[in-house]
């Protein structure tokens, strides 16, 4: 999942269980332009 709170980035990683009608956050963290693209959605290639 990639969202936008207080202007920076996120990107966040849910697991869902259907028998409890929950979601659960595996992580979530910051995403930079160091490591991803501009659109936030693709990782950059190593060189």
């Amino acid at each position: 999942m990639l969202g936008l709170a207080n202007f920076k980035n996120l990107h966040i990683v849910v697991a869902s269980d259907e028998g409890l009608a929950k979601c659960i956050v595996v992580t979530a963290y910051e995403a930079t332009t160091d490591v991803w693209e501009s659109d936030f959605r693709t990782k950059k290639k190593k060189p």
